[in-house]
């Protein structure tokens, strides 16, 4: 039986008032590389300047609405599916619950070519899964060309921990 994730509430929020420094942190680097611009190029980030996320970070390509490709998956950062996803689509999980709401809030920023955040409320297995979503469009002008994600754990059943299941493997 496949793992079962049920979303509770996504609870919207400006970037600007996210209640978690190490994402406020995050969102204020991107503005300072956005400078006067619609939005930051993929070069303007610098993973050294934003040390304190990287774990908890993704970076997707985008190749088309509905269509985001991760390039780096952090490997602090849980899901569902407890699987890596570097090199496959937000549609690639397993939980196709989990996939669909991921690709909606992706879809989301390409479509309005602005920062998003959200308190993700589920449950996973009956368990309690609830985080921060941050999403920032990276791009050319106003054409968004990938997307970073950060996120931040509130309450993730331990044994989602990627980590701890490579190691016992």
């Amino acid at each position: 039986m496949g793992l079962m994730f049920e979303l509770q509430h996504a609870i919207p929020f400006a970037a600007e008032s996210v209640p978690n420094d190490r994402l406020r942190d995050l969102f204020q680097y991107w503005e300072r590389q956005r400078g006067e611009r619609p939005l930051p190029a993929r070069d303007d980030i610098d993973p050294t300047q934003i040390r304190n996320n990287v774990g908890r970070m993704h970076l997707l390509a985008v190749e088309g609405p509905g269509t985001y490709r991760y390039r780096i998956y952090g490997s602090a950062v849980t899901n569902p599916d407890r699987r890596e996803m570097t090199g496959k689509t937000t549609c690639d999980y397993e939980d196709q619950d989990f996939a669909r709401l991921v690709t909606t809030h992706m879809d989301e920023v390409y479509a309005l070519g602005h920062p998003t955040c959200y308190q993700i409320d589920a449950l996973t297995n009956g368990k309690p899964y609830r985080y921060i979503r941050m999403i920032l469009p990276l791009g050319d002008g106003d054409d968004i060309t990938h997307l970073l994600v950060g996120t931040q754990r509130i309450e993730v059943d331990a044994s989602m921990n990627r980590d701890i299941l490579s190691a016992a493997l």
